[in-house]
């Protein structure tokens, strides 16, 4: 799971958060994160809002 923190006073998610999370998921099938020959594809997105002790997540089905 890819987890983006958040620590905004309030909790919402902006499209710009929502670009930011599924570019960094994007280029991740290209670049993994970690390395090595066969990595384990991001399989779910998330938020954590820090200030709220909430996390909110998704599962990412269109990548690979």
């Amino acid at each position: 799971m890819l987890i983006d923190v958040k620590t905004t006073a309030t909790l919402r998610i902006r499209t710009e958060d929502w670009r930011q999370l599924i570019g960094y998921a994007a280029v991740n099938v290209h670049f993994p994160i970690g390395g090595g020959e066969r990595p384990e594809p991001i399989r779910r997105v998330g938020f954590d809002f820090s200030w709220y002790g909430d996390l909110a997540s998704w599962p990412l089905t269109c990548l690979p």
